[in-house]
């Protein structure tokens, strides 16, 4: 079982240390820690600073937690809309470069997976700009094997042993679950894809815990008819976000719920997930996100997390946070300590 974690709730230091440990005996055993590219190298021939994801990395690694990386987010001066802070990369020799320096800095921690990107077929993360009313414009989703392509290599010259992680696929229609994700895996092996990822990940965003399965099946379906039956499949978001009544009107995608609801669905989800691991090869399920702020009227994913965090102050468990807990003793066989690796 795993968490998305986001370093901009963390803090540093202390802060940062009871948190990866506090994450580790409520049964979390692997996190998926983001990299963002504008941060670490926001002009262009800048050096890399990588120090906000040593801190995270090297605490994860501490409490014996896995880490899948995911880097993301291009400088203005290396995506195509500037003004769009997700637009997608321009720039994709400098994308890898950046990719291949934190490969090579994190691979003597432990660090072997790394996923490319994040849901590249949905315009919020691959999108060219804006259109007059501010909505985001697609991007040509084949422009995504471009990027695999380059950084495939870049991976492996690095570290020959890491894992390059397919991003996040998600689905047509975040309310009903359409397959949206479906069609976007099966274009990319259309467009020669197979033999550049080790890893299939899908965020299954939907309003029935049972279209979770009904998406991951899907996709299995389309791994098997291309030869890689072999490989896994992982769920790097999953989640409902307790967001009911809390949103301005127009912002609400259809899967938002109560905090109970939220504890509910996680417990069904995770528990049919683990019902489903072996036939469907699922290897990983990261729950979005361990740490929210639970305030806003914008986003129904600022209400997402297992806890709600409040800057340096303590976090505040929500029962979806039980339900983990719960869930995690039942299927990782005993309670933890604040190292993932050890029973209490």
């Amino acid at each position: 079982m795993g968490a998305m974690v986001e370093p901009d709730f963390f803090g540093s230091g202390a802060t940062l240390d009871r948190e990866m440990g506090a994450m580790a005996a409520n049964g979390v055993e692997s996190v998926r820690v983001p990299i963002y590219w504008a941060l670490d190298q926001p002009t262009a021939g800048a050096p890399y600073d990588f120090s906000r994801a040593d801190q995270v990395i090297a605490a994860a690694r501490r409490h014996g937690l896995h880490v899948m990386a995911v880097v993301l987010q291009a400088p203005p001066w290396a995506r195509v809309s500037p003004e769009s802070l997700w637009s997608e990369p321009s720039d994709v020799d400098a994308y890898s470069r950046f990719l291949s320096a934190a490969v090579a800095r994190y691979a003597p921690l432990g660090v072997h997976d790394w996923q490319v990107w994040n849901e590249p077929n949905g315009p919020y993360f691959w999108n060219d700009g804006f259109d007059s009313r501010g909505t985001p414009i697609q991007a040509p989703f084949g422009n995504y094997l471009t990027l695999l392509r380059a950084v495939h290599t870049a991976i492996k010259t690095a570290d020959p042993s890491a894992r390059v992680v397919l991003a996040g696929l998600i689905p047509a229609s975040f309310a009903h679950g359409v397959a949206g994700s479906t069609n976007a895996l099966r274009a990319l092996y259309a467009s020669g894809a197979r033999g550049l990822f080790d890893v299939v990940t899908i965020h299954p965003y939907t309003r029935k815990v049972g279209d979770v399965l009904l998406l991951l099946r899907q996709l299995r379906r389309v791994m098997n008819q291309n030869g890689d039956a072999h490989k896994p499949l992982s769920v790097t978001e999953l989640s409902w976000p307790s967001a009911a009544g809390k949103l301005a009107r127009g912002h609400y995608f259809g899967y938002e719920t109560t905090k109970r609801g939220q504890a509910t669905k996680l417990r069904a989800a995770y528990l049919a997930l683990a019902g489903a691991r072996r036939s469907l090869g699922i290897e990983q399920v990261d729950w979005y996100a361990w740490s929210s702020p639970d305030r806003g009227r914008d986003i129904g994913f600022k209400y997402a997390g297992l806890v709600r965090w409040r800057g340096q102050l303590p976090e505040q468990p929500k029962p979806a946070l039980a339900a983990y807990r719960a869930v995690a003793r039942v299927l990782e066989g005993c309670a933890k300590s604040t190292n993932a690796a050890r029973c209490r």
